[in-house]
């Protein structure tokens, strides 16, 4: 009969698998079932130039106590989340002793107090340490090693956020590493062809953001002090505490398609693991600051032009080998920012930064931590926390959270993720129609117009092309890519020359009659396989669905106009729309880059619903006789990116004046409307005549319309209030 095992026995048989812990010296005195008692002594390796501890190894004598601890209650495996006060500095040759204490037991895990203490009886660091169940899809870091090479992934899908499981999973693989003397470099790279898209947003609200092991000071602490070379290997994208993570690397190499980047500050927020202090020492102050505060993206081959990585395109294994040797190890820490140039630079972009009424909140923050670059880097670094921290937990910063997150949110549907669309087809060749095909061609997809009227497809084709032309002599992207979009693109004069796209999106005008004719024709000539997808803003999608045999394959894809320009895509889902076809729907959306909402049959579904409430109250202002640049500069200013009369001619006035007909007959909906209809009926439909609410001389920018002035002036005379 086996003998029953002790707690001593099982924190023991932890301890010898445990290589990591013995490589930090860590020894036991003590082990009860809840009660743990550790010694670890503080080596000149573990400290700073001053001889005082990293904060990292004190969290990881801490962390083992807990971890053995859990396991003599009987819960080895469980995952936990941690916060951590570190109250008095731990110095060179000191032996700290970690006290693991039960205090709460529920009925799947458990938490516990840990207290380190220096010899003389001084509190270093408290620790409360929380255990939950692991999950089955537990996020990981898988490790493989290959000629002394350990090439830790990161595998969390679908984008490898630095999930709390993460870090704490990688912080133990480096571990792993860095103790043990066969390993002579680390390649650290992402899974399904990611390296990470940065931390976890929803943590930030849920107190498992700033969690122990934090990303800032004990993952970047401990690549800075490893003696193993780390390379981080960049496919896919690196953004946000991705970026950062790497920057703590020794090295870093990407694929010259990857995307590098610090978006923070465009969700409201800023850099808060170093990247505010490494980015420009790796770069240097002036790209680094408009990297940061624009949230632009380098691909690989400008990044490694700008000095952010050492290589583009190379083997992994092959560059880690290369530089295994080497010494002294590279780190952007040991760096500096030139302050002569620095400081009269940030002071100019603070002051242009104050003045837009968009600024996002983190602008200003992020700022602050670019001058303290220009210092030491450990000041720095703390400084970075510091606005990071006030600023997480600002009013304004969760907002923008909130926002971020419930965009992810809202374009989801069940189930796995469809393949990429390869080719589509757009019915009309209008406005709408030419800006949906523009959106598609940018996302690779082969694109027919089709447009009955043969000279309107000649203009139709000739516009998409100056479009892009006008694009590459701008810059917005090269010739050879404007050129290799323009081969994408087709014409058709007929639904019989379609050449069985995935897809069909109806943009014809808003008549429901013309409609149900042409998705009856769709449904005759479009193989059994196409999605018949109408860009309606208005109508019924179940009676336009209603006029095929299949309406299982209809679904609404409104978009908002400019459709080249424009994120929002609302998804309509109409009463038969099959699960299949809407998320086919909402993966070409994610395809062309744009923001998802999926909405149910309804009058104006959700954007238009809101729209019509404030262009109503601006007609009751235009109809005392405000002009319409006091209206739109006022709304500008309370932070919309741009007034609703000035969207009005970017849509077209003919547009909403149809939807109204639609809606509510010859009565146009009301009184506060008789001046869009007189706008309508003067023909002044918005930039594409020439004239609307503002006039367009020059078509890029609007001016007074010195008629509509005179216009509002009479019916506010005649108006008795």
């Amino acid at each position: 009969m086996n003998e029953r095992r002790t707690a001593s026995d099982l924190v023991h048989e932890l301890y010898d698998n445990d290589p990591a812990a013995r490589a930090l010296g860590i020894t036991i005195t003590a082990a009860d079932t809840g009660n743990v008692r550790l010694h670890m002594p503080v080596t000149p390796q573990m400290c700073n130039g001053h001889g005082i501890a990293h904060g990292g190894y004190v969290f990881a004598l801490a962390d083992t106590a807990a971890a053995y601890a859990f396991c003599t209650g009987g819960r080895p495996g469980v995952t936990t989340h941690s916060s951590v006060d570190f109250l008095a500095p731990a110095r060179s040759g000191e032996t700290l002793t970690a006290v693991a204490r039960e205090r709460h037991r529920g009925d799947s895990a458990g938490s516990y107090d840990v207290s380190v203490e220096a010899p003389d009886g001084r509190l270093v660091a408290e620790v409360r340490i929380h255990g939950r169940v692991p999950k089955a899809t537990r996020a990981k870091i898988t490790t493989e090693v290959v000629d002394s090479i350990a090439h830790l992934t990161i595998a969390n899908p679908p984008v490898n956020c630095l999930s709390r499981p993460v870090r704490r999973a990688l912080l133990e693989a480096l571990e792993n590493a860095e103790y043990d003397p066969a390993i002579t470099a680390v390649v650290l790279t992402g899974d399904n062809g990611t390296f990470s898209a940065g931390a976890d947003l929803a943590e930030f609200d849920n107190g498992e953001g700033l969690a122990e092991p934090t990303l800032h000071l004990t993952i970047a602490g401990f690549l800075d002090e490893m003696t193993t070379p780390v390379v981080a290997a960049i496919r896919g994208v690196a953004l946000g505490g991705g970026l950062e993570l790497a920057l703590a690397c020794h090295y870093r190499i990407a694929a010259s398609d990857a995307q590098l980047g610090l978006p923070e500050t465009t969700l409201g927020f800023m850099p808060g693991a170093g990247g505010t202090q490494r980015l420009p020492r790796a770069v240097g102050i002036e790209l680094g600051s408009n990297l940061i505060l624009s949230g632009r993206r380098l691909d690989g081959t400008e990044a490694h032009a700008a000095g952010l990585v050492d290589g583009v395109g190379d083997d992994p294994h092959e560059f880690a080998a290369g530089v295994a040797a080497v010494r002294p190890l590279p780190r952007l820490r040991d760096r500096s920012v030139d302050r002569h140039t620095g400081e009269p630079l940030l002071a100019a972009v603070a002051k242009a930064t104050s003045r837009g009424p968009l600024a996002t909140p983190g602008a200003s923050f992020a700022i602050e931590a670019l001058k303290a670059a220009l210092g030491p880097f450990d000041a720095g670094l703390a400084r970075e926390f510091q606005l990071f921290k006030e600023l997480a937990d600002s009013a304004e910063a969760q907002a923008f959270r909130y926002r971020f997150l419930t965009e992810r949110r809202a374009g989801r549907v069940p189930g796995p993720r469809p393949p990429a669309v390869r080719s589509a087809a757009v019915v009309g060749g209008g406005t709408m129609g030419r800006g949906i095909a523009l959106a598609l061609l940018a996302a690779g997809i082969r694109t027919q117009v089709v447009e009955s009227d043969p000279e309107r497809l000649r203009e139709a084709i000739a516009a998409i092309t100056a479009d892009l032309d006008r694009s590459a002599a701008r810059g917005r992207i090269t010739a050879t890519e404007a050129s290799t979009r323009i081969g994408r693109l087709s014409g058709a004069a007929d639904l019989d020359e379609l050449r069985e796209p995935e897809i069909v999106i109806e943009a014809i005008f808003e008549d429901l009659a013309a409609k149900q004719h042409l998705f009856k024709d769709l449904d005759r000539i479009a193989g059994p396989g196409t999605i018949l997808a109408s860009n309606t803003s208005s109508l019924d999608l179940n009676e336009i669905a209603g006029a095929t045999t299949a309406p299982e394959r209809v679904v609404g894809l409104h978009f908002f106009s400019p459709a080249n320009v424009m994120r929002l895509v609302e998804i309509v889902e109409g009463r038969s729309t099959s699960a299949d076809v809407l998320a086919r729907a909402a993966g070409l959306v994610r395809q062309l880059g744009k923001v998802a909402v999926v909405a149910q049959v309804g009058d104006g579904f959700i954007g238009n619903r809101m729209m019509d409430q404030y262009v109503r109250q601006a007609m009751l202002l235009l109809a005392r006789g405000v002009p319409p640049e006091r209206v739109d500069s006022a709304l500008e200013a309370w932070g919309m990116a741009m007034g609703p009369l000035k969207v009005l001619d970017v849509v077209g006035n003919d547009i909403p004046w149809q939807a109204r007909r639609a809606r509510y007959g010859e009565a146009s909906g009301g009184p506060e409307w008789e001046l869009a209809d007189e706008i309508y009926e003067r023909g002044w439909l918005g930039r594409k005549s020439g004239r609307g609410w503002y006039d367009y001389e020059d078509p890029r920018a609007g001016s007074p319309n010195s008629e509509l002035a005179a216009l509002l002036a009479e019916r506010a005379n005649a108006d008795p209030q």
